[in-house]
This record gives structure tokens, sequence and C-alpha cells, in this order.
């Protein structure tokens, strides 16, 4: 079985390491990215992943960064990664 992962990150350089990361697992299938919460919502609903990796801060004001939340808004439940990287270099 392949596991099918939409990877949320507001940071185009995080979506494509983490895709990459994701991705160097033959179990593991990107099927989309996202920028933000919305996008996220919209693309949850039309792909149906089974887990969503959502940058904590990608949430564009509308707080979908958890699961409760995300699952109400998308009427799906993927299992929800929630990845924070502040602190890491090059961050401000």
């Amino acid at each position: 079985m392949v596991v099918r992962v939409l990877v949320v990150d507001d940071s185009s350089f995080f979506r494509r390491r983490v895709t990459e990361m994701l991705e160097s697992d033959p179990r593991i299938k990107v099927i989309g990215t996202a920028e933000n919460g919305s996008e996220a919502v919209q693309k949850s609903s039309r792909l149906k992943p089974d887990v969503v990796t959502m940058d904590r801060d990608a949430h564009d004001g509308r707080h979908y960064g958890d699961q409760k939340n995300f699952s109400r808004a998308t009427r799906i439940n993927p299992d929800v990664l929630l990845i924070d990287h502040r602190g890491c270099p090059g961050d401000a």
C-alpha cells in the first residue's frame, strides 16, 4: 500500500525538501503541495490524501493547523503531521 501525502508549507524550499525526503521512500507518494491552509483544504477535498504534513505557521489566519479543524473544513479525516521549522538555519 502506498501512503498518499499532501505537503503544506508556506516556504517553497521546505515544500520541495519535504517532498524529496518523503518520496525517497517507495511506500510514500506526494500527491500534491499547498502554500497555505486554504489551498490545503481545497486540494485535500479533491485529492483525498492519507496524510497531510502542515507547517504550523502556514494556516493563513484560518487556523487549520490541527486535525480537528482541518478535518471539519475538508470533511475528510487524514492524519495531520505538524511541522515547525522555526530556528532552522536561515530563518529570521
